[in-house]
């Protein structure tokens, strides 16, 4: 092979690479556009929803956790404080582990009708809404009304509502929720702070999965600022764990009675 040939092959390879990644730059220029787009149309639409209804139902799944409990009250509090009323509701009872989280018992199982707006928490998925749906009544109102989902759950999204409110990057729906209230220059009085604190903690396992990201290391550490303290949330929760002595006196002697078989195989 000549020379020439050899120079002319290296500077069309250089120039199909150029082009190659230009294409690719600009490609990258125009998913973070369309990205940004869609995540500001997705606030600018949940803000004026909430801004113009006056009563509120925040909806959790059928199977509540830490996330959906803690944002439903950080809701409560956040848009209360904004003049609104708010309702929570969950179509089962809140389990009594999670009953140390201030606000459990304002939630309640009797869906209000004569609501603006709809907030459904923490799922996006309508198996997880399946009660919710079959209680006579509110498949309609549902229907009916504007329904705004938030969640941080995306792989198993059906819920067919017009407004979303959804970030897989998000280790938590307070994450998002954070992020609204911020963007709007909402306030986030300490009981909400706090409540959205158990919800990210609660989701990440205390910030140790590896979904966490540093925006949740971020609204944590603001979470802090604004009130919420770790400590004193732990404190509660193991107080309130914390068994009678006359039950672990009998589960002592369940364990003191256990029976291994076929050389501690059964």
């Amino acid at each position: 092979m000549s020379v020439r040939s050899v120079s002319g092959s290296y500077h069309h390879n250089t120039k199909v690479l150029f082009l190659l990644y230009y294409f690719i730059n600009i490609l990258s220029i125009l998913i973070y556009t369309v990205a940004s787009g869609t995540i500001d149309i997705m606030y600018d639409s949940a803000t004026q929803l909430i801004t113009d209804a006056k009563k509120i139902i925040v909806i959790q799944a059928e199977n509540p956790d830490g996330d959906s409990l803690g944002s439903s009250i950080a809701l409560e509090e956040i848009l209360g404080d904004m003049g609104k009323e708010v309702i929570m509701y969950c179509p089962v009872e809140i389990p009594k582990y999670m009953r140390y989280i201030q606000g459990w018992d304002r939630v309640v199982n009797d869906f209000d009708t004569s609501a603006d707006l709809a907030i459904i928490v923490d799922t996006s998925a309508d198996v997880l809404i399946t009660k919710v749906l079959e209680t006579p009544g509110v498949r309609h109102f549902l229907e009916s009304h504007p329904v705004l989902v938030i969640d941080h759950h995306t792989t198993e999204s059906n819920l067919t509502f017009d407004h979303t409110m959804l970030s897989d990057t998000a280790v938590a729906t307070s994450e998002v929720i954070y992020t609204l209230a911020s963007e709007n220059n909402w306030a986030i009085n300490e009981r909400a702070a706090e409540c959205m604190m158990i919800a990210i903690m609660s989701d990440s396992l205390g910030l140790t999965t590896q979904n966490v990201s540093p925006n949740a290391f971020f609204v944590a550490g603001k979470l802090t600022e604004l009130g919420a303290r770790n400590s004193a949330i732990e404190e509660r929760r193991r107080e309130f764990m914390k068994k009678s002595p006359e039950i672990l006196a009998y589960k002592g002697e369940l364990i003191s009675r256990i029976e291994y078989l076929l050389d501690g195989k059964l």
